[in-house]
């Protein structure tokens, strides 16, 4: 595995934040547009990546707001990409 490799799934890993929602919706959105856009980077991590879109769409269902985590942008992302 490259060291890259070891950097973004140190970050997918982070996924997703719920601890501060003006921090949150733009991370979560960049990254399921980044998803979208076929990001080499994540495809090279794609568990990571699946994983990370799990994580944020069960975050998002569960005892976190939707809206807190996500804005309507990145909830019309994850719901044609969850």
């Amino acid at each position: 595995m490259f060291e890259e490799n070891v950097v973004v799934e140190g970050y997918l890993n982070l996924l997703p934040l719920t601890f501060d929602c003006e921090e949150a919706q733009p991370v979560h959105l960049l990254f399921l547009q980044q998803i979208k856009a076929q990001n080499p980077w994540l495809a090279k991590c794609q568990d990571a990546t699946k994983a990370a879109l799990a994580r944020l769409a069960e975050a998002v269902k569960g005892k976190h707001a939707a809206d807190e985590l996500v804005d309507d942008e990145g909830m019309q992302l994850l719901n044609q990409l969850a």
